[in-house]
């Protein structure tokens, strides 16, 4: 591969949202170290890893909870490069 095809391949990344439901519903999010922000749980996926399990994987890593479910459908965002 050459150094511009590295250049341009992408970053593949993947989350999910936890929700907690009832009277009063709450969403899950965590706070990045480098600059404090606080965003829903995502990170970068594992050569040929899947991204379904990529989200899982990092929603546990970086939340806790252990029971997941795909109760909403799966959908993908692309976004341009920084």
């Amino acid at each position: 591969m050459t150094d511009s095809a590295k250049a341009r391949a992408p970053i593949l990344a993947a989350g999910g949202i936890v929700l907690r439901e009832g009277s009063r519903p709450r969403i899950a999010i965590v706070r990045l170290r480098r600059d404090k922000s606080w965003v829903l749980p995502k990170g970068k996926l594992y050569p040929g890893e899947d991204a379904l399990a990529a989200a899982r994987r990092e929603v546990v890593e970086e939340t806790g909870f252990q029971r997941l479910s795909s109760r909403v459908p799966r959908f993908d965002v692309v976004s341009g490069r920084r």
